[in-house]
C-alpha cells in the first residue's frame, strides 16, 4: 500500500518534547514516526519544513444546522436569545437551509484543522450522518430534542432512527448520541428516557446543563434540586456522558461528575459571549473529570475554530485563576486533541503515535507572529500566537480532506454561495 510521508515537521503532541520528526501514514493509521523515513517511490511525499504537525482537533459540542445564524442576536443572555433570535428563526428552516448551514460549518472547521465534533441539532441529522462520510469528517451525531410540547415519542423514535442509522455504517467515522437539549427543555421524565434509548444501544449522552447562573435558580425553585444532581437520580449522569457548558456547578456537582466518570465540554467563547460565566475548569481537572473543548454554534461564538477557544481558555483561566500556571499548557492540548477525542469514543485519535489514527494537521512556523521558531516555545506559540489561517494541510484518517491551503472534499466557493443563498432567504422572511 502507499504511504504519505510527512517530512522535516515539528510534532507537537500532549506529554511529549516538540520535536523535528518524520510521520508515515499507510492507510487510516500512522505506522512510522522517526527521525527520518527514506519514502519509496510510490510513496507520497510532503515536506512540512517549516511547519508543526499536529493531531486534529476536536470539537465536542456544536450545532452545525445553525451556522446561518452567525452573529445573529449579538449582546442578549442564553434565553432572551433562543426565545427572541434562535428559536424562531429555526423554525423556518428548510432541509436545503440546513444543508448549506452544516456544509459551511464542516468547511470551516477543516480550514481551522478540525477533524472530528459532536453535533447536536434537531434537523436533517440522516443527511448529515451521509454528507459527513462523504466529506471525511468523524462526528458524534444526536438529534437534539425539546420535549415540551409532549410529543415525546416522536421525538425518541427520530432519536432512534438515527441511531440505529449511525451504527449500520461501516465507514468508522460515525458514532451516535442521544442528546436530549437541556432539563429547562425537558421534562424528567423524558431525560430519563433518553437516558434508557441511550442504554439500549450503548451510546453516548449528551445535553446541556448549568449553563446559566439563571438557569440553575430556576431548576432549584422548580424541582428543589441542582441540575447535576438531578441528572444523577434521573440515571443520565454516566461514563458515556458528555454535558455541555457546565458553568455553575457545586463541588458535590463536581463530586458527582467523578464518581459517575462524565465528562464535560467547555465552550468559552460561546459562554463568555453570552454573559454566561466562566466554568471551572481548573478543579474539574484537578478532580480527574474529563474536559474537552467546544465552540458551540456559530450563533453563539462566530467561530467554529477548537484552536480559537483553546486560546480563549488558556488566558482566560490563567486570568481569572491570577495564576499563569493553574492550568498547564499540556492540559489544555490534551482537551483539544486526546481527551476531547477519547470523551466522543475515538481513544485512537487525538495523538501523534504509532498506531493512532491519523488524524494529522500542518501548522506555518514560519509567520512573523510565530518567530523565532524554537522548538522548546512550540507550546507557547500554539497556544497564544497561532492563527486558524496558518493551517495549511488537514487529514483525517489518513484522508486528505485540505492541502496548501486548498479544501479537497468540500467545493469552497460553492459552500459560500450556498449559504449566502440561503441566508438571504432567512432575511427577505424578516425573520
Amino acid at each position: 500500500m502507499n504511504a504519505t510521508i510527512i517530512k522535516n515537521g515539528v510534532v507537537l503532541t500532549p506529554g511529549k518534547r516538540a520535536e523535528r520528526k518524520d510521520i508515515r501514514i499507510t492507510g487510516k493509521t500512522i505506522d512510522q514516526i522517526a527521525s527520518v523515513i527514506q519514502p519509496t517511490r510510490e510513496d507520497s511525499v510532503v515536506d512540512a519544513s517549516g511547519k508543526l504537525v499536529t493531531p486534529g482537533f476536536v470539537n465536542t459540542h456544536t450545532h452545525t444546522g445553525s451556522t446561518l445564524l452567525r452573529g445573529a442576536g449579538g449582546g442578549l443572555p442564553l434565553q432572551e436569545w433562543l426565545r427572541t433570535v434562535m428559536w424562531p428563526a429555526e423554525a423556518t428552516f428548510t432541509e436545503t437551509t440546513v444543508r448549506a448551514a452544516s456544509d459551511l460549518a464542516m468547511a470551516e472547521m477543516i480550514r481551522s484543522g478540525t477533524t472530528m465534533f459532536m453535533d447536536m441539532y434537531h434537523l436533517d441529522m440522516l443527511h448529515l450522518a451521509e454528507r459527513v462520510t462523504e466529506v471525511g469528517m468523524k462526528a458524534v451525531l444526536g438529534r437534539g430534542m425539546i420535549a415540551l410540547d409532549g410529543r415525546w415519542t416522536e421525538r425518541l423514535e427520530a432519536a432512534e432512527e438515527l441511531v440505529k442509522t449511525i451504527q449500520s455504517d461501516k465507514s468508522g467515522l460515525l458514532k451516535a448520541a442521544v442528546s436530549p437539549h437541556a432539563l429547562y427543555t425537558c421534562p424528567p421524565d423524558f431525560i430519563r428516557k433518553a437516558g434508557e434509548l441511550a442504554e439500549k444501544y450503548d451510546v453516548i449522552r449528551h445535553t446541556h446543563v448549568s449553563e446559566t447562573a439563571q438557569e440553575v435558580q430556576h431548576h432549584l425553585s422548580s424541582h428543589g434540586v441542582s441540575p447535576c444532581r438531578h441528572l444523577h437520580e434521573l440515571g443520565f449522569l454516566t461514563p458515556k456522558t458528555v454535558l455541555a457548558h457546565a458553568v455553575h456547578v457545586t463541588e458535590e456537582e463536581l463530586l458527582l461528575l467523578k464518581e459517575n466518570r462524565s465528562a464535560v465540554s467547555h465552550n468559552p467563547r460561546s459562554n463568555l459571549k453570552l454573559g454566561s460565566g466562566v466554568a471551572p475548569v481548573r478543579k474539574m481537572l484537578k478532580s480527574g473529570i474529563p474536559v474537552g473543548l467546544g465552540t458551540d454554534s456559530a450563533a453563539s461564538n462566530n467561530r467554529l475554530s477548537v484552536l480559537a477557544d483553546m486560546q480563549t481558555a488558556a488566558l482566560l483561566h490563567a486570568g481569572t485563576e491570577e495564576n499563569s500556571t493553574a492550568v498547564q499548557a499540556e492540559d489544555w492540548m490534551s482537551a483539544a486533541w486526546n481527551s476531547g477525542a477519547s470523551m466522543l469514543g475515538f481513544p485512537d485519535s487525538g495523538r501523534l503515535e504509532e498506531g493512532s489514527a491519523a488524524d494529522v494537521v500542518l501548522i506555518r512556523s514560519d509567520r512573523l507572529h510565530m518567530t523565532p521558531d524554537i522548538h522548546e516555545r512550540a507550546a507557547d506559540h500554539l497556544l497564544f500566537a497561532a492563527e486558524s489561517a496558518d493551517i495549511t494541510d488537514v487529514w483525517s484518517n489518513g484522508k486528505a480532506l485540505m492541502r496548501e491551503g486548498s479544501l479537497l472534499t468540500l467545493d469552497e466557493e460553492k459552500v459560500r454561495a450556498e449559504a449566502e443563498a440561503e441566508w438571504r432567504k432567512i432575511a427577505e422572511s424578516n425573520v
